[in-house]
C-alpha cells in the first residue's frame, strides 16, 4: 500500500478533508470550467481518485445519462461513494490504488479527476497520464482540476492559509 493510500485509509484524514471539500476557495469556478469541457456526445467517464463522487455527481446532475467509474482507495470515501450511488446501476465504485497501474475498464469518453492525482509520486503521476491517454477515447478528453505547485514560498503560506 502506497503512502498515499495509508493517509486516506485513515478514516480522520478522509472525514477531515469531506468537510472542508465544500469550501475549497474557487472550487466551484474550477468545477464548472471542468463540467463544459465534457463533450456532449461523452456517454462514459472515468473518475480516479473520486473521494465521495463529488465531481461525477456533479457530472450527472446535468448529464444523468452519463455511465461512470468511480476509483478510489480510501475505505471512508469509498463508502460515501457507494451510499451517493446506491441507486444508479449508472455508476459502478471500484476500489483502486491510484499508485498502481489502471484496471482493464476498457475505453472512456472522458476521464476527469479533482484534487487526487497530487498524492502521487512524479514518476506516478507521468505515468498515470500515459495510461489516461491509451484509455481514451479518440474524441476523448482528459480534465484534471488540481492545484499546482506555487511559483514563490509567498504564495505557498498564502495557499495552504486559503485551504485551511
Amino acid at each position: 500500500m502506497s503512502r498515499s493510500a495509508k493517509e486516506w485509509s485513515n478514516a480522520q484524514n478522509a472525514l477531515a478533508y469531506l468537510n472542508v471539500a465544500d469550501t475549497l476557495p474557487h472550487r466551484s469556478e474550477g468545477e464548472s470550467v471542468l463540467l463544459d469541457h465534457i463533450p456532449q456526445n461523452a456517454r462514459r467517464i472515468l473518475d480516479p481518485g473520486t473521494g465521495d463522487g463529488r465531481l461525477i455527481r456533479l457530472i450527472k446532475s446535468i448529464r444523468p445519462e452519463i455511465e461512470a467509474v468511480a476509483l478510489d482507495i480510501s475505505p471512508t470515501m469509498l463508502k460515501s461513494a457507494r451510499e451517493h450511488f446506491a441507486n444508479d446501476s449508472t455508476v459502478k465504485v471500484i476500489e483502486h490504488d491510484l499508485s498502481q497501474p489502471l484496471p482493464d475498464l476498457d475505453y472512456f469518453d472522458a476521464v476527469v479527476s479533482s484534487f487526487a492525482i497530487h498524492h502521487l509520486k512524479h514518476e506516478r503521476k507521468q505515468s498515470l497520464y500515459e495510461e489516461v491517454y491509451d484509455i481514451l477515447n479518440p474524441t476523448g478528453i482528459f480534465c484534471n482540476l488540481e492545484h499546482v505547485a506555487s511559483p514563490s514560498v509567498e504564495l505557498h503560506i498564502g495557499f495552504l492559509s486559503a485551504i485551511g
